[in-house]
């Protein structure tokens, strides 16, 4: 069993293409003095975090009390605006107080359980509507773990959904970059808006790190857009990292192996940064098999990428064995899928159990990805 997972780390990490340098090469000792002054930090999806409110001009409709939209005698037009799966839940989800609730609650359970109780140092976001509902996860729910800093610039995204970063150290900067791409729509190619890259500048200690929170376009969309967005991301390390400590690249890439053109690899982009996770599947024969199941396949949605270069300096030393795919017992669950197209059923263990507004049970359809660094004198 060690064997085969041992090749099948090899498969994954050639898939990925990044082989630019040795990845061998950039696994270090960690001298002993440094392995208690460290920091975590962590990426998680919260999948659908909105507040119970119309945000104006966003089409978060779905997410709103059943009572509002059965008063609204525009909302039934705006619904059978959506596509077609998601027709449904515009029309008869009732995401009301007691939904958001219950909602907060489980994603601070999941992030109360980090950093053995702690929480991680530093928390990248995404699937966030606005400061209004990240407010309430952080005051309700993730009261006295210290975050003090909370970053959050509202994006052009259609939905409203935001990346957002939570922060034990001080945020001294943030910034936007705006992300756009062209697709077809009925027969002409527009302009379409995605989720823009959120920078943050955080002080740790005597250090300067840079947070990218990314959250690139998902997979209904053609690659070239993850492409532009893998470019823009490795532009703006470049011109931060000959001048700061470290910078890391985190959120939900939404890249699969088979993209084509794949953002990870060409461009510049595996010159540039390491993926956390292909360098700890050298090390670990137990990570989950990805971050995020879709009928029937895991994939690594959620990723860690840290700047080849800010390695190099060795301020902040990475801990590949800390990596982890966060899963706990209770964020899963076992489940016997159909294929659509074959009919043929198979069962799974360990899903992540998405949030129920009807029931209140669930979390997210993302697990969390965590990483420890360690500062040096």
């Amino acid at each position: 069993m060690k064997r085969q997972r041992w090749f099948l780390s090899l498969v994954f990490i050639f898939s990925q293409g990044l082989f630019s340098k040795s990845l061998e090469s950039y696994i270090t000792n960690i001298p002993a003095s440094l392995m208690s002054n460290k920091i975590m930090i962590a990426t998680y999806n919260l999948e659908n975090l909105f507040d119970t409110i119309h945000d104006k001009n966003k089409k978060d409709w779905t997410y709103l009390p059943l009572k509002d939209k059965i008063k609204d005698r525009n909302h039934v037009t705006r619904c059978l605006t959506q596509p077609q799966a998601y027709m449904h839940s515009c029309f008869y989800k009732d995401w009301n107080n007691d939904s958001l609730t219950k909602k907060l609650t489980n994603m601070g359970k999941v992030i109360k359980e980090m950093n053995q109780g702690l929480g991680p140092d530093i928390l990248v976001l995404q699937e966030v509507e606005n400061m209004n509902v990240l407010s309430m996860l952080v005051e309700k729910e993730l009261q006295g773990l210290g975050y003090d800093y909370i970053s959050l610039l509202e994006g052009a995204d259609a939905r409203g959904i935001d990346v957002a970063i939570l922060s034990k150290y001080e945020i001294m900067a943030e910034k936007i970059y705006p992300h756009s791409f062209l697709k077809e729509k009925e027969g002409e190619m527009k302009r379409q808006n995605s989720r823009p890259i959120l920078e943050a500048v955080i002080k740790v200690q005597n250090k300067t790190i840079v947070v990218l929170a990314n959250h690139w376009p998902s997979q209904a969309n053609p690659s070239v857009a993850r492409v532009a967005a893998a470019e823009m991301m490795r532009d703006i390390a470049l011109g931060h990292v000959d001048n700061v400590d470290l910078v890391v690249a985190t959120g939900d890439f939404n890249t699969i192996n088979r993209d084509n053109p794949h953002p990870y690899k060409g461009n510049g982009f595996s010159d540039t940064f390491v993926d956390a996770e292909a360098v700890a599947r050298l090390l670990k024969s137990d990570l989950n098999e990805g971050t995020h199941w879709y009928r029937g396949t895991w994939s690594s949605l959620d990723k860690i990428f840290i700047a080849s270069k800010s390695l190099e300096k060795k301020k902040l030393i990475t801990n590949w064995q800390s990596f982890d795919i966060f899963k706990r017992s209770f964020m899963v669950k076992n489940f016997n899928y159909k294929d659509r197209d074959t009919g043929i059923s198979t069962h799974h263990e360990g899903v992540p159990k998405r949030f129920s507004s009807r029931t209140g049970d669930g979390y997210s359809d993302h697990l969390p990805v965590t990483l420890n660094f360690h500062l040096a004198e």
